[in-house]
């Protein structure tokens, strides 16, 4: 299935290739994270009220977000090269951002689950910090985002935006024959 994407390219484009797809999915993630959903929720793995079902069609919608899949779809291999060296450059700020991210939310995880008294007001510094993670986060997705889209011609964007209505049409026609979570028992 997934030779489709690659089918007819290089080893050098299919390590772009996937080279790409893997850290457009690490932006996604981030977004995700900076959006300040639930990384369970984000991606329908559980939690209160989801029973597993995935909440929109992990088609990476909202600011930064990069649906991967529908993007390769409407690449040349050329920009599929570009889409490569857009990601490796970007690759090292991202990885700075979500190791602070990590970081961040663990000295606040610490903080919790030491000893003694602990207010909201204890935790405000590092809430702060976080918000402001998360805020450079969505800036740097975004940026990127605008460097990935301006690799697409008018004519691909608009490719692009038929097959995304379509993708969220069918979501939601897949959504209405399932029930809705407040009708699955033992919740």
């Amino acid at each position: 299935m997934r030779q489709r994407h690659t089918a007819g390219l290089s080893a050098g484009e299919r390590r772009t290739s996937i080279m790409g797809r893997t850290l457009l999915a690490t932006i996604a993630a981030g977004v995700l994270l900076a959006a300040g959903l639930r990384g369970a929720h984000a991606f329908g793995h559980g939690g209160p009220g989801s029973c597993g079902r995935r909440h929109g069609m992990g088609m990476a919608e909202g600011p930064g977000m990069l649906p991967l899949p529908l993007l390769l779809s409407v690449m040349t291999p050329e920009q599929r090269a570009q889409l490569g060296d857009v990601m490796k450059a970007e690759k090292p700020a991202m990885r700075s951002l979500f190791d602070k991210m990590r970081t961040a939310h663990e000295e606040l995880a610490d903080r919790v689950f030491a000893p003694g008294k602990l207010t909201a007001a204890d935790l405000e510094p590092q809430v702060k910090k976080m918000a402001a993670l998360r805020e450079e986060l969505v800036q740097q997705a975004l940026a990127t985002t605008l460097k990935v889209r301006d690799l697409l011609t008018a004519e691909q964007l608009a490719e692009a935006a038929k097959k995304k209505t379509r993708l969220r049409e069918l979501g939601q026609e897949m959504r209405s024959l399932l029930p809705e979570p407040e009708e699955y028992p033992n919740e």
